[in-house]
């Protein structure tokens, strides 16, 4: 049976979908405003929620404050018996709702422009072309800094925000030394998303768009990468006794950032051990880029002391229908597909630090599936939880910026309307730097149902709208039913 309704086209579709989205502006800039300012001094509170402080710490019925951005206070109990609580405030009732820390993300290059491949040339180049006091190879890139070149992505940031990401370590993936990476903020200011720009420096094995010949192979990659650190230290010592034989600008810039946090992307099992050797070499902690394979090596991983940053892309299945095509398919390929989902649970199992990260997913919005795949594969919930927030931000020396909920960090926070790792639970806001992204309004009517809708001044005209998260209509004249 359907209901019937009798309404105004315009008033029911302005009475369905209409919604209420409240903002508020962050911190002080030193830029001027374009009207009243007074919105900064509007506290903002969280009440009546579960707050999951970090991956171990729950408080019930608890209260969040916001304020410029940042997180004033977090306690259990409602708003009422604050200390912070005065002046101009918007409470928000969060009963049945949890909050989260936002995740943070150690591989990612957000807003920086695109690598062109090298392509190929119709002769060999042996020598750099690049100009100025730089190095003699194209691959090596120390100088390169990503906060140079970031321009925030609308569209990325909103889709960043949208699947819970509240900060992104990004860098220009583009060769064997890489430069240095930003922590920012999926925002659209640069000014405000910028949280650290000199936060890591970043590696790899691949020459990236250089198109000089040297080097040619993995060797030639792993000892390219050994010299510049020899080199580097070599200059150091003779560039201050006038013996270096002038400016090498790349030399200085990565022994400048010598001290950030480094990650190296490496890829297979097997890159991963290789990149161990050359940090034990150089005395090195690398933050190492799994392939999604580290399972096939746990126990040598673990030897090895590497702590990890763990994609969650998981290999499709395989379409044997063909059985022509299927023989092809070998069982190493089967036994990956099988075993991909619980690559963090074995590591866990291993005792192998680790991250994840969304490297290598075509959308951010396909992160949180994932992860809840790997959890259903025995990887516990705090440790995921732990893996996306605290973790990457301790590793990455910002604890007291991001990766969990409380006092003097950024108002970064997941709003959920369950336990997170639940496959029905929806991320409904997300608030980074305490301005909120509204995904599903929380104070909706549910008015999902099958309508036959006279409309007046229409005759016996009726239309029928099926109603679910979107409308779907079909046009019915004269229906006797």
């Amino acid at each position: 049976m359907h209901k019937i309704l009798t309404v105004s086209f315009a008033v029911f579709f302005t009475g369905l979908f209409s919604t209420v989205t409240l903002a508020q502006t962050p911190a002080s800039s030193t830029f001027p405003t374009n009207g009243t300012v007074d919105k900064h001094l509007v506290k903002t509170v969280l009440e009546h929620a579960t707050v999951h402080v970090d991956a171990s710490t729950v408080l019930n019925d608890a209260t969040v404050v916001l304020f410029r951005g940042e997180i004033l206070e977090v306690q259990s109990g409602s708003a009422t018996s604050s200390s912070t609580v005065s002046g101009p405030v918007v409470i928000l009732d969060l009963t049945g709702y949890h909050l989260y820390p936002s995740f943070v993300d150690l591989h990612s290059s957000y807003g920086l422009p695109e690598v062109k491949p090298a392509g190929w040339s119709r002769t060999p180049q042996y020598e750099t072309n690049i100009k100025g006091a730089y190095g003699w190879n194209q691959s090596v890139r120390p100088e390169i800094d990503a906060y140079e070149k970031f321009i925030p992505d609308s569209k990325t940031a909103k889709a960043l925000r949208e699947a819970g990401f509240g900060a992104v370590l990004t860098h220009v993936p583009d060769g064997i030394v890489r430069g240095s990476g930003a922590l920012v903020m999926p925002i659209d200011d640069a000014r405000e998303s910028m949280l650290r720009p000199l936060a890591s420096t970043h590696f790899s094995f691949r020459k990236g768009s250089s198109r000089q010949s040297y080097p040619g192979s993995l060797m030639g990659a792993t000892a390219l990468l050994r010299q510049t650190h020899l080199d580097a230290s070599w200059y150091a010592e003779a560039s201050p006794r006038g013996l270096s034989g002038g400016t090498n600008l790349s030399l200085e810039a990565f022994n400048s950032n010598s001290d950030l946090p480094s990650v190296f992307s490496a890829g297979s099992w097997k890159d991963i051990l290789r990149a161990e050797v050359v940090a034990k070499e150089f005395n090195l902690n690398y933050l190492l880029l799994g392939g999604g394979d580290s399972y096939q090596r746990a126990s040598a991983i673990k030897e090895s002391g590497a702590t990890l940053i763990v994609p969650v892309k998981f290999p499709t299945a395989y379409d044997l229908s063909d059985l022509f095509l299927a023989r092809f398919i070998s069982l190493t390929e089967l036994k990956h597909w099988e075993l991909a989902p619980s690559n963090a649970s074995i590591l866990n199992d291993a005792g192998i630090e680790f991250c994840l990260t969304a490297h290598g997913l075509k959308s951010p919005s396909e992160f949180l599936p994932a992860v809840r795949i790997a959890v259903q594969r025995g990887l516990p919930g705090d440790i995921a939880l732990r893996a996306m927030t605290e973790l990457p931000a301790s590793l990455l020396g910002v604890s007291d910026i991001v990766g969990t909920i409380r006092p003097g960090l950024r108002a970064n926070i997941i709003v959920s309307d369950g336990p997170i790792f639940e496959s029905e639970t929806k991320l409904v806001e997300h608030w980074v730097s305490g301005i909120p992204t509204i995904m599903h309004d929380r104070d909706a009517v549910d008015v999902s149902g099958d309508y036959d809708i006279s409309l007046s001044g229409y005759g016996d005209e009726i239309r029928h709208i099926v109603v679910t998260e979107e409308i779907k209509a079909t046009h019915i004249i004269n229906d006797s039913t």
